[in-house]
């Protein structure tokens, strides 16, 4: 069996063949094609992926199993969660905020909305119907004119 160390021209060493191109998993340095991280599909150096093998995703050019807090899942890669948010299922609705946030309507606010009142140290939750202003469910501050 015959073995390369080098290639000629615009040809790369893949173990131990001259090809044109490195394979997916792998990226060319030196004229030689080197393999990618564990579980990436796509690589421009060593320690950057910019594609895993699924069911992996991208973080910070890394491939990883779960978002960390803050972000959520797509497109193969980690998002950020909305303004505040800790836990989202995508980047318009929040499930669980930050310290120092209420949820309100799938929102992370600092304080509820004048028709909301603060129903727990995390979340916010509406007034009663044809209510502007409360303290809480059934006690409403300031009415809508009839």
């Amino acid at each position: 069996m015959i073995t390369c160390r080098n290639c000629k021209g615009d040809y790369v060493l893949q173990e131990n063949k001259c090809i044109s191109q490195c394979d997916d998993g792998y990226y060319e340095e030196n004229k030689k094609c080197k393999k990618c991280m564990d579980n990436c599909y796509k690589c421009t150096e060593s320690k950057t992926c910019k594609e895993c093998i699924s069911p992996f995703v991208v973080h910070n050019e890394q491939c990883i199993g779960i978002c960390p807090p803050g972000y959520y899942k797509g497109d193969k890669k980690c998002h950020n969660c909305i303004e505040g948010c800790e836990v989202c299922d995508n980047g318009e609705v929040c499930r669980v905020c930050k310290d120092g946030y209420l949820l309100e309507n799938g929102e992370c606010v600092k304080v509820c909305s004048s028709n909301y009142y603060k129903f727990s140290e995390k979340e916010c939750r509406k007034c009663d119907e044809n209510c502007l202003q409360c303290d809480g469910p059934k006690q409403c501050k300031l009415c809508e004119d009839p």
